[in-house]
């Protein structure tokens, strides 16, 4: 019941998380106001926000004026189910249990995944769309993910070295380089990271990240999609490998980084 609960839970908050990434960069609040139709601009109602059953049972169409709606809502509430699917099964295997689990926090841990699992959502398709990591989303990610993992028990030593090393990482490259080779923003990313993941793990992130960038870089230059200078965004990277190592990352430490 648990799985199927956070499965649902996830359809709905990817519809809330798909609003904040439209709203993001516009005079718009997301968490006010009424959505409505880009085209025809009539006020969306209860019917027209089910997660993915509004959108097959209008057959990806306004219900008022019949202009074709954007498939990514759909897949942003898909994908942030399986997600929370994941995470939540996470806790059904003994070798991906986190480290200091206990039974009686369940509820707090599950909560920290799923806010963690969350704002890596914004922070990608953020990044992916405009190219910046907002302050508004990573510096109270870092004081709330912090926060919890004290109040279940982590040693704050823990979580300050995993900030400093992960976020001191990129700040490192952004001295060096003056900004060329990363943002500001991956620095405060990789803080997150290193506050949510730990030292261990916060690193492993990091390999992870890489790997999949480089893996994604050369598929963009097998197929001529970019030169040796462009530039791609390398925060959806950090996405996608925090999340990884937020599953798997007490298996993967515990057997490269026993510390």
């Amino acid at each position: 019941m648990t799985l199927l609960f956070v499965t649902i839970l996830g359809l709905f908050m990817g519809s809330f998380l798909g609003v904040v990434v439209d709203r993001f960069g516009t005079e718009r609040s997301f968490v006010r106001g009424r959505s409505f139709c880009d085209q025809c601009r009539a006020t969306l109602g209860v019917l027209d926000l089910i997660p993915v059953l509004s959108f097959l049972f209008s057959n990806g169409k306004c219900r008022h004026c019949r202009t074709r709606l954007s498939i990514r809502y759909p897949l942003i509430e898909c994908t942030t189910a399986f997600l929370f699917l994941v995470t939540a099964w996470r806790y059904t295997q003994l070798a991906l249990l986190p480290i200091g689990f206990t039974s009686a926090h369940f509820g707090i841990f599950l909560l920290r995944d799923l806010l963690f699992v969350s704002l890596l959502i914004i922070l990608f398709l953020i990044d992916a769309r405009h190219g910046v990591l907002p302050d508004r989303f990573t510096l109270p990610g870092i004081v709330l993910l912090f926060g919890l993992n004290v109040w279940i028990g982590i040693p704050w030593q823990t979580l300050l070295i995993g900030g400093l090393v992960v976020g001191g990482f990129f700040a490192l490259q952004f001295l060096v380089s003056k900004g060329t080779w990363v943002g500001d923003g991956d620095i405060r990313l990789g803080v997150f990271l290193g506050v949510t993941l730990g030292l261990a793990q916060g690193i492993l992130a990091l390999m992870m990240a890489y790997i999949i960038g480089a893996a994604y870089a050369l598929i963009l230059l097998s197929r001529q999609k970019a030169g040796m200078k462009s530039t791609v965004s390398f925060g959806p990277f950090l996405a996608i490998g925090g999340w990884i190592v937020l599953i798997f990352g007490t298996y993967l430490s515990g057997k490269y980084f026993p510390f």
